[in-house]
């Protein structure tokens, strides 16, 4: 959103305060904030267990959080709210696909999507072919890129990805990249969870690390792009270059 003066900044879209998401008595998250607008697409990284699907499954209002705030516009959302704002592809795809047909999985997104819209999202994912089969008969690879599908279709303000490249290969990578850029360019929201310093690099415009709960670094990547552009000054000016893609995610300092 930019205001109606040229020079101001652009208030983000989400914001997110002070967010804290307890498991029993255990914290898995802890007083996390950041924001992004329309365009923005970020890359999450992180160590198994550093918090990055929690943090993702509160923003989309699958778990509910035990303080601070998520706001859309402005508007505080409560965890209903979120899912009706939010729509996240999850790693393991196949508790996702319900439908009898790819086709009519598509439908479940938006019932209400022109024949050609669906037709084109099956295009871009190489799966028109496969329109009247199962899902559950697909290939990983081919599971995979039907969800990221019916996120398209869906129509949300904010995606997010987890592992979206998991049992592709290389040229379908490219082809997921291209499809996420697309979204943001339509002024969506995209988060991705990612281990693939190669597919971050390609397809990323901003990324945060995550360890033990909480955010230790967030910076610019190398073409960042959106509605607002890029910042006169990195949000992180003071941090440590973001990892290269032969580099290691980790909290402490980074190798240049």
């Amino acid at each position: 959103m930019v205001g109606d003066d040229p020079g101001t900044p652009c208030r983000p879209d989400l914001e997110v305060q002070g967010l804290c998401c307890k498991f029993k008595k255990r914290t898995v998250l802890g007083d996390v904030s950041l924001s992004a607008s329309g365009g923005d697409v970020i890359g999450v990284l992180g160590e198994n267990g550093a918090g990055k699907t929690t943090l993702m499954r509160c923003l989309a209002g699958l778990l509910k959080e035990r303080g601070g705030r998520i706001c859309i516009g402005g508007e505080r959302m409560k965890p209903r709210q979120r899912t009706e704002q939010h729509y996240m592809i999850m790693q393991d795809v196949g508790h996702q696909l319900f439908a009898e047909s790819v086709w009519d999985e598509c439908l479940l997104s938006d019932d209400e999507a022109p024949e050609e819209a669906v037709e084109n999202v099956l295009k871009e994912a190489s799966l028109l072919e496969f329109r009247d089969s199962h899902p559950m008969a697909l290939s990983g690879g081919q599971k995979q890129r039907l969800a990221i599908a019916t996120g398209v279709l869906s129509d949300k303000k904010v995606l997010i990805f987890d592992e979206p490249t998991s049992g592709l290969d290389y040229f379908n990578m490219l082809r997921v990249s291209d499809i996420i850029k697309r979204l943001a360019g339509e002024g969506r929201i995209v988060f991705v969870v990612t281990h693939d310093m190669e597919f971050l690099e390609a397809t990323c415009s901003r990324g945060i690390i995550m360890d033990k709960g909480a955010i230790v670094k967030q910076s610019l990547l190398a073409t960042p792009h959106g509605p607002c552009g890029p910042p006169a000054v990195p949000r992180d000016a003071c941090a440590a270059p973001f990892p290269g893609r032969n580099e290691p995610a980790q909290a402490g300092p980074v190798r240049e």
